[in-house]
Parts: C-alpha cells; structure tokens; sequence
C-alpha cells in the first residue's frame, strides 16, 4: 500500500514510453516535459480566452508560464506534479467547459478518462480536485454567488 500513495504509474509510464521511442536521453524526457508545459498554456489562454476576453487570456498565460510550478516542470523530470497534473487539471476544465454547452457521451466520457488519468499521476491532488468539483453544485445552486 505504501508504494501506491508513492508515486502512481503515469510517470513512470510517460517516461517509458518517450525513453522507448527516443533512446535513453535526459533531453528528449524535458522535451517531452517542456511540450506538456506548453500545451498546458495554450489550453490555459485557449480557455481564459473564451470565459472572458482574449487580454485575459494573454495575462493568465504569461502568469502560468512565470509560476514557480511551470518553472520548475521546465527545470526538473518531476512530471508527475508539475507537467501532467496540471496538464490533465486544466484538460478536465476546458471538458467541462464544453460540456456546459454540448453535453454529449463522448465529452462525459473524455471527463471520466481525465480523472481517471489525474489519479494516475497523483492521487492526493485529485482528490481535493474531485471533492471542489462535486462542491460546485452545492455552493452555486440556486444563482447563489459570492459576489
């Protein structure tokens, strides 16, 4: 038991297979780290963009690219936790972002496999984000904000 609260698979596995296609080099495994860094900003300005306005979305972009968490994802091969996570994190936002307005199978299922992808890079974390999104519906039900 104590080995699966360790680390999960996923990043044992992602590095295994960039190793299995590319040769056992450093390089390409923060290649491969770098990319998903990347892909995480764009879905981040992609999203931003569309709740609210294009400006929004260039400032959350260049706010995630300078944290402390894209910076280390970029430096070091901890890609459980600060390249797939939040990868998968934001992923399973802009999901249920486009499931608001098309809520069909294939978006609840995409939404099933992030979580269950989420969990498999770490488990702790996706706990926490799965118990905010089941909390969503209690807090705003009835138009209530907090605003």
């Amino acid at each position: 038991l104590p080995i699966l609260f360790d680390h999960p698979p996923l990043y044992p596995a992602f590095l295994t297979l960039v190793f299995s296609i590319f040769g056992h080099c450093i390089q390409y495994a923060r290649l491969a780290n770098i990319l998903c860094v990347l892909l995480t900003a764009w879905i981040v300005f992609r999203l931003t963009s569309q709740l609210s306005n294009r400006k929004a979305g260039f400032w959350s972009l260049i706010f995630y690219l300078l944290s402390p968490l894209c910076i280390q994802g970029i430096t070091t091969l901890d890609l459980a936790d600060t390249s797939l996570l939040p990868l998968g994190f934001i992923l399973l936002c802009y999901i249920i972002y486009r499931t608001e307005s098309r809520p069909d199978i294939l978006n609840i299922g995409l939404i099933g496999i992030i979580v269950a992808l989420c969990f498999w890079a770490k488990i702790t974390s996706t706990l926490a984000l799965v118990l905010g999104l089941l909390s969503y519906p209690l807090i705003h039900r009835h138009g209530s904000s907090y605003q």
